[in-house]
């Protein structure tokens, strides 16, 4: 895609966003605070023929409960799925109340700190005026909570499906995951752009390496999608003990 196509994809994909914003202001939903737009376009580094469109509805206290909170999923998902089917891009948008971005009163630590650092640091504000600018960088013990959390959740889908979770992009995705957590505990950097993350693994000198061959495997999936039966080979053997690896020096 030259650069022209790409801008016109990145304009139809704010002005996608722009419409589920509208029609979240004037549907049912009572305690809309904000809605914001995060990850890779308000990040700067949107992939008009890869990247997904994410979103936060974010809600006011008290959150409901029972069937009120299951109707208002089913409201959020109903409305993402008629505007998914008027354009080509996938859409995500995550149900949020504004108490899940402060802290557990029991431990002290931010019951979502990923989310936090999203918000304040590659968000847009679609509608509302949350100030993000108050919500605090996560502390090194909020993102081992985080890790754990991830790997708890990967265990699970794991389970739940061994095969779809076994598969080379959904281990390159949880490789890209651990690196991220990786720098934001042990060198205090932040990076959610997936194509520059390998690299600023690589140097930062840590703990546990990848092989050149198999950084440069990982780089060519990103951009393209695709990855070549030698380079899978490589991955598939050297990944799991990479892994594990890290995982260790991340808890």
């Amino acid at each position: 895609m030259n650069a022209a196509d790409a801008a016109k994809k990145t304009s139809q994909a704010w002005a996608t966003l722009e419409e589920l914003s509208q029609r979240l202001v004037a549907g049912p939903f009572k305690g809309l605070r904000s809605v914001f737009a995060i990850g890779s376009l308000p990040g700067g580094y949107f992939r008009p023929q890869q990247s997904d469109l994410d979103v936060v509805a974010l809600f006011n206290d008290p959150a409901p409960t029972g069937e009120a909170l299951t109707a208002l999923r089913a409201s959020l998902a109903e409305l993402t799925c008629a505007i998914k089917q008027s354009t080509d891009f996938e859409i995500e948008c995550l149900l949020r109340f504004v108490s899940e971005l402060g802290r557990d009163l029991a431990s002290g630590l931010l019951i979502n700190p990923d989310l936090v650092a999203r918000l304040k640091l590659q968000s847009h504000q679609l509608f509302g005026s949350y100030p993000v600018n108050i919500l605090p960088m996560p502390s090194v013990e909020e993102w081992r909570q985080e890790a754990s959390r991830f790997l708890s959740y990967w265990e699970a889908k794991t389970h739940q499906d061994p095969t779809a979770f076994s598969s080379l992009p959904k281990q390159i995705s949880k490789t890209l995951t651990l690196m991220r957590l990786y720098l934001a505990m042990h060198r205090n950097l932040l990076e959610y752009n997936k194509l520059k993350l390998p690299q600023r693994f690589e140097d930062s000198i840590p703990a546990v390496s990848l092989s050149a061959g198999s950084k440069a495997a990982i780089q060519t999936y990103l951009k393209t999608s695709e990855i070549s039966q030698p380079a899978t080979a490589r991955l598939q053997t050297e990944l799991p003990e990479f892994q594990s690896q890290l995982i260790r020096v991340i808890l």
